[in-house]
């Protein structure tokens, strides 16, 4: 079934190459379906020193809620998978006790690569690209410096498409394998993977990177792009940061949960994203679990506005707009008072407004009335964010991505330290805020700093382009709408009835 002519252009774009894909693997005796469900097996199976065999994936014992499919249904997707496009490589056959020996699966092998790169945006403006190039299991091969700041939104997509290039040009790793395709983390929200806000450059509120990236790809003259890519669309994913990690944690093998909230203290926002069921939930708008936009309500606004000091930033600090104000708006609507305004560590640095790092604003002392009232009440602004989505989503598990700065003062309980009143009061609130009580929720807390972030969140790129393909084989993306697109628009336009809705 070809992706609908209805869609927006980049969704049908970055889909040609996995539909192209697709109908050469099919040969008439295996469909898709079985086809995608080995490949996301052999991603969710992998281990470090052992990789699964054709029964292993068949039994499925590593899912989450084990469920086998046929024998030689499964050996023929891996056929399929394996000659002539090599997406999977049988390995060197290995013996376990008095049994036949079993051949060992590696997704992609040393045959195909993914390009993953992570969009910055900056405060003042523009935005560093990060690069990372990973194999299909979203192992690391090589990554890249992050750039310097690159100013118009225009030539974001063209130092992507500059860097992809560059990368496959210069890598001995990359030699002799195919690229799958690009995935791209930015900060703002997603629509159907096209549509992307580019917050916080107003000016650039709606413009589709995702679109310019893959015409750039189009456009490039170079033989090292179309060896590479052999003539096919280069799939281009774009994806948001936070729901990225969440994309990440379905693949985990040791991850024993199907419901999970994730959240990331970004340097500039909080990005939270919910996973229903081992799947991304993203909503109508692709802003489903986006807390960093909660209004915190007038108490804590009223005690933020008491840890002003004599070198507070005003135009950076609690007091400021929110980066989702649309300078452009008519109506002269000036957010505040979000989570956002509050919890990100930008905020606290320029709440306290002094030369310190916010390495160092942790490490301050406790005695420091100022310094520690500001994390507090960024902590309880994160607190009110977290109960929130915990008390609607009900989760098995809660993931928080931290700065590695607070990894000291939390793991070791300092609590003499201005930084420790941080995540001491974000559990207090979620304590007293989460229904059903938090105290027997699993909360897994991850410290990374800002550059690891920015590889992380480049790996987890590349690692969405497989999703994709999972996606698109199983039939579960926007190229397959029932009822068409046509059809929905009809029904949106009549009154409701139940009864007119399906023909």
């Amino acid at each position: 079934m070809p992706p609908s002519r209805a869609l927006p252009p980049q969704l049908v774009r970055a889909h040609e190459g996995f539909e192209a894909l697709y109908a050469a693997l099919e040969d008439g005796r295996v469909g898709r379906e079985r086809v995608a469900d080995v490949v996301k097996r052999l991603l969710v199976l992998r281990e470090e020193e052992r990789l699964p065999s054709a029964s292993e994936v068949a039994a499925g014992y590593q899912l989450r809620r084990p469920k086998r499919i046929s024998q030689d249904v499964a050996s023929r997707a891996v056929k399929a998978l394996a000659d002539p496009y090599r997406l999977v490589v049988p390995q060197a056959a290995r013996r376990e006790g008095s049994g036949r020996p079993s051949i060992p699966l590696l997704l992609g092998g040393d045959r195909w690569f993914v390009v993953g790169v992570t969009v910055w945006r900056l405060p003042a403006g523009g935005a560093s690209i990060m690069l990372a190039v990973t194999d299909l299991l979203g192992r690391r091969l090589c990554q890249d410096t992050p750039t310097g700041v690159v100013e118009e939104k225009g030539s974001i997509a063209d130092g992507v498409v500059e860097r992809v290039v560059k990368a496959m040009s210069d890598r001995r790793e990359l030699r002799g394998r195919r690229l799958f395709g690009v995935g791209v983390s930015v900060s703002g929200h997603v629509v159907d993977g096209t549509e992307v806000r580019l917050s916080p450059v107003p000016e650039a509120s709606r413009h589709d990177l995702g679109q310019e990236i893959a015409d750039g790809l189009d456009q490039v003259a170079d033989r090292t792009l179309a060896r590479f890519a052999r003539g096919a669309a280069v799939p281009v994913v774009v994806d948001n940061d936070a729901a990225l990690l969440a994309v990440r944690e379905t693949f985990q093998p040791d991850q024993p949960f199907r419901d999970t909230v994730v959240a990331a203290v970004f340097p500039d926002g909080i990005g939270s994203s919910v996973v229903v069921n081992n799947r991304v939930y993203r909503g109508a708008r692709g802003a489903a679990g986006e807390v960093g936009h909660l209004v915190v309500g007038s108490d804590l606004v009223a005690r933020a506005r008491a840890t002003e000091g004599p070198d507070t930033r005003a135009e950076a600090g609690f007091a400021a707009e929110c980066s989702c104000t649309d300078r452009d708006d008519e109506r002269g609507i000036k957010r505040g008072g979000h989570v956002d305004c509050y919890a990100p560590p930008a905020r606290i640095a320029a709440q306290v407004g002094r030369a310190e790092t916010i390495r160092q604003l942790i490490n301050t002392s406790d005695d420091d009335r100022q310094v520690s009232d500001v994390f507090a009440i960024a902590g309880e602004a994160l607190g009110i964010a977290l109960s929130s989505l915990i008390t609607i989503h009900d989760p098995e598990q809660l993931v928080v991505y931290l700065p590695k700065a607070f990894e000291d003062v939390i793991l070791r309980d300092r609590s003499n330290l201005a930084g420790h009143r941080y995540w001491a009061t974000a559990g207090d609130v979620i304590r007293e805020r989460s229904y059903p009580a938090a105290d027997a929720l699993p909360i897994s807390l991850r410290y990374v700093s800002d550059e690891d972030l920015k590889v992380l969140g480049a790996e987890s790129a590349g690692l969405r382009v497989v999703d994709s393909f999972i996606k698109h084989g199983k039939g579960r993306c926007k190229c397959y709408i029932s009822p068409p697109v046509e059809r929905v628009e009809e029904v949106r336009a009549q009154e409701w009835d139940a009864d007119s809705l399906w023909p």
